[in-house]
């Protein structure tokens, strides 16, 4: 291996990271899908809880976007990227307790998802892959 392979990390993305990345990009299609699936039950509705509703749909939206574009850059390894999915992820894990600590198992999957993926950004590999 070169001196510039060494320091700047590996020239093929890890297996892991490339697993992660798949990982990012389901949780960017499910966040997207949820925000327009509640967008779409609150067409009709008013009141103080149909605006707070099409708040979190418009968050969910823009984590989506936020998400599709951190895993797009992915394989540029620009290290912003890494940052973002990890702070981001971190709060899915949060979230997905509080989820499961309420009763709802289906927090279940998200948490797995959300710990693949912070578990193999945080790696060694996943570290050089990022330049971090």
């Amino acid at each position: 291996m070169s001196y510039q392979a060494q320091q700047w990390g590996p020239e093929k993305m890890p297996g892991s990271v490339r697993w992660a990345v798949a990982g990012v990009w389901v949780h960017a299609v499910l966040n997207g899908l949820a925000g327009l699936f509640l967008f779409a039950l609150m067409s009709d509705e008013t009141g103080d809880d149909a605006g707070l509703v099409r708040l979190v749909a418009a968050l969910s939206l823009l984590i989506a976007v936020i998400l599709g574009i951190c895993a797009a850059l992915a394989p540029r390894r620009a290290g912003w990227t890494r940052i973002t999915v990890l702070v981001i992820e971190w709060l899915s894990i949060i979230s997905g307790l509080l989820q499961l600590f309420s009763g709802a198992f289906i927090a279940l999957a998200a948490l797995a998802i959300a710990l693949l993926i912070v578990t193999a950004f945080m790696s060694n590999d996943g570290k050089r892959w990022f330049n971090a």
